[in-house]
């Protein structure tokens, strides 16, 4: 039996999908092209999450409506970041600038290893190659310092987190705009799963790193390291990075122990071990009990292909990409092939 075909309307179906696939195409490419954007977006969203959960939690526990709970949210990030710096930033610039007077020091055993020039130079050039090149602000001012580049993509983060953070209801509602009306509730309920598995992941990341920076400035100060504030900072920031981080933070710190004596260096080894494995077995698993528990294994994939994919800025946002990805393909496409018959 022979179906009649209407050749009007395969044509018409025809062009609308190559212009489908076309519009897909090039905002593939432009999203290529805007990848460094893209990820200082990303991380607007994280600092806008810590605002809204501390305004969440202003407002729950007073009671206050959430424009002002907001602006208090605001000034206390402000007040805690203000009162970090005066408490111990004199302590802290001290000890960094004593790291890094001795970093020459330090990497003379890379340059002997590696048979190269100057490990500091070499690093220092990596370094300023990579804030000016994932530098958005830099771009747009035709400058490449490293500095303009880092305190630019600072600037632009944090201006922009607070924006979405001062009207979240705004942007979610732009973005499940761009969808069908039937499939607006899906993506407003996936958005909302999102948001929420980001605050949760970074009240957990946060505390983690608190705990971690504590027991390594303890821990440190007990054995007679130098420099422990600074060290005990380095890894508190570095535990962001799953696996990486942790192993970066404990290279100088088993440096300067190495320059007292191969036994302290041996000590703060085993006490950068213990951290590591009190964290990654008991501290974590119980912050982070209602948060989105990453495999390891996918954790560790994710880091390696945002680091080969966007660099050093991939490397950082890895783990929480990886959360938000995860809660979008349990909503999206695990859910559709637990109805499908």
């Amino acid at each position: 039996m022979s179906r009649n075909y209407d050749p009007v309307a395969l044509s018409t179906r025809f062009i609308r999908r190559a212009i489908g696939v076309a519009v897909f195409g090039v905002l593939l490419l432009a999203a290529w092209y805007l990848r460094d954007l893209l990820l200082l977006v990303f991380a607007a969203t994280l600092f806008a999450c810590v605002l809204v959960s501390a305004s969440q939690f202003i407002s729950h526990l007073s009671g206050l409506p959430r424009w002002l709970a907001f602006g208090l949210s605001c000034i206390v990030t402000l007040l805690v970041a203000i009162g970090f710096f005066w408490l111990l930033g004199a302590q802290l610039r001290m000890q960094m600038m004593e790291l890094w007077e001795q970093l020459p020091e330090l990497l003379k055993p890379i340059e002997d290893a590696l048979n190269i020039g100057s490990a500091e130079e070499w690093l220092g050039d990596q370094l300023e190659t990579m804030l000016s090149q994932t530098s958005v602000m830099s771009r747009i001012a035709g400058l490449s310092s490293a500095a303009f580049g880092f305190l630019g993509n600072l600037v632009l983060v944090v201006v922009a987190g607070f924006y979405l953070a001062l009207q979240p209801d705004l942007y979610v509602r732009g973005i499940v705009k761009l969808f069908p009306k039937s499939k607006r509730p899906v993506v407003e309920n996936t958005l909302a799963d999102i948001g929420s598995g980001l605050r949760y992941w970074l009240i957990g990341q946060s505390l983690a790193m608190l705990v971690v920076a504590s027991l390594t400035y303890i821990g440190l100060a007990l054995i007679g390291v130098p420099s422990a504030l600074a060290l005990a900072v380095i890894a508190g920031l570095l535990e962001f990075i799953p696996f990486f981080g942790p192993i970066l933070a404990a290279v100088p710190a088993v440096a300067l122990g190495l320059g007292q004596g191969p036994h302290v260096a041996a000590y703060v080894a085993i006490l950068y071990l213990a951290i590591q494995q009190l964290e990654g077995n008991l501290i974590t698993p119980v912050i982070q009990q209602q948060s989105v528990r990453l495999p390891p294994a996918l954790t560790l994939f994710a880091i390696l292909a945002a680091g080969i994919l966007f660099g050093w800025l991939g490397i950082l946002l890895a783990t929480p990409l990886a959360v938000a990805l995860m809660v979008l393909v349990q909503k999206v496409w695990i859910a559709n092939l637990d109805r499908t018959p």
